[in-house]
């Protein structure tokens, strides 16, 4: 769980830096789930389409682009 934490935190100041090819890094390396949501969340709040795109996809929820 600490790990996970830790990853959250971490895409959480990439988002903050808007540093999103970054934080699409972290996710296919980590290759969890709950943190490519996070992204998604994360880069439709910031109108970035093209992240939510691709993390939406990796958790197989394209179609809610």
């Amino acid at each position: 769980m600490i790990h996970n934490n830790i990853n959250v935190d971490l895409l959480h100041d990439l988002y903050e830096k808007a540093k999103w090819e970054k934080a699409i890094t972290l996710c296919r390396f980590v290759k969890e789930p709950t943190l490519w949501a996070c992204l998604a969340i994360m880069s439709i709040s910031a109108r970035e389409l093209n992240t939510a795109e691709i993390a939406l996809a990796a958790i197989d929820e394209a179609d809610k682009v």
